[in-house]
């Protein structure tokens, strides 16, 4: 018989404190279909920026395609100056607005970032990642109505184009609009495999819901991916250890207490990894074992309602 029914549990046990990541917009420029289009029309036009032997090379395109060259190796401060000589050759170049603005958002200049890609967006850009990265650089500068515009933007002209129904997601779980949420972020992972932020908002956002099954898959999946990054990654041992105390998973009540004992290790104070825990040994070891953990619980916080109700079936009392 369980000391204190899942029920009881859910409504007494406070979840984890969590904020809903939004994917970090990373993407292989070349993959996009625009983009390739554009390098393979003027490569011959690149090749020719670096024949010449003067200073008054002026040809847009050319400066344009080095910038995304040095873009997509990571370097984003020489890929703005390339599109920046580029536009001022040509002002109506949309594809050197579009690489200036994801450059910018890159390097987290997110006003810089929106005002080129609204330019590039204005000039006719057909890149999904004109819209991405807006959203993106919206996002971030908190303006989220504007934000999931451009996403959904993004996802009318490429589906499945990944980071969009995730950061969509991530606005509405910190909008506390938690069922909207899991649907984006059920759509990133049909459409993008195992992302991992994904997988860290779907597992959260589950876990909220009292959606356990599908809280415990994904937490398993995040500790999979991320077996070195224990510290960083506590709220999934807590979802984990958590889950298979509430499903009855008693093959698992070993790891749970491995996954509450992680939590401890670097949250000492964490009155809830102590009370569950308390309630993992109660299963396996009896009072004894348990009282222990709820002792140290209501120690750490006198109110803590499951420590209390947990000692007061234990028949303790403490002065």
């Amino acid at each position: 018989m369980k000391l204190i029914p899942v029920n009881e549990l859910e409504t007494s046990l406070g979840v984890r404190d969590f904020s809903f990541l939004s994917c970090r917009i990373s993407t292989k420029l070349s993959d996009d279909s625009y983009i390739k289009e554009y390098l393979d029309t003027h490569k011959e036009n690149y090749s020719t920026l670096f024949s010449q032997e003067d200073n008054n090379f002026n040809d847009a395109d050319a400066y344009a395609v080095s910038g995304f060259i040095k873009e997509e190796s990571n370097d984003n401060k020489g890929a703005i100056e390339d599109f920046t000589k580029s536009i001022e050759i040509n002002g109506d170049n949309d594809m050197a607005y579009l690489g200036r603005g994801i450059a910018s958002a890159n390097l987290m200049e997110f006003v810089d970032a929106f005002s080129d890609l609204n330019k590039a967006s204005n000039l006719g850009s057909p890149s999904p990642l004109t819209y991405l990265y807006s959203g993106y650089a919206k996002d971030c500068l908190e303006e989220t109505e504007d934000a999931i515009a451009d996403y959904e933007s993004a996802i009318e002209i490429d589906p499945t184009i990944t980071g969009a129904c995730n950061n969509i997601g991530a606005i509405y779980g910190n909008l506390e609009e938690y069922e909207t949420a899991i649907d984006y972020f059920d759509s990133e992972l049909s459409d993008n495999g195992e992302e991992i932020n994904t997988l860290k908002n779907r597992a959260e956002t589950a876990y909220y819901l009292e959606k356990y099954e599908k809280a415990l898959e994904d937490a398993k999946k995040v500790i999979q991916i991320e077996p070195a990054q224990v510290k960083d990654n506590l709220n999934y041992y807590y979802i984990r250890g958590a889950c298979n105390l509430f499903l009855d998973n008693e093959e698992k009540y070993p790891e749970a207490i491995d996954d509450f004992t992680s939590v401890i290790k670097y949250e000492p104070d964490n009155a809830d990894a102590y009370s569950l825990r308390g309630l993992v040994k109660y299963e396996l070891y009896g009072a004894e074992k348990a009282k222990e953990e709820f002792i140290t619980a209501r120690n750490i916080y006198t109110c803590h309602n499951v420590a209390c109700m947990a000692l007061e079936k234990l028949g303790n009392s403490l002065s």
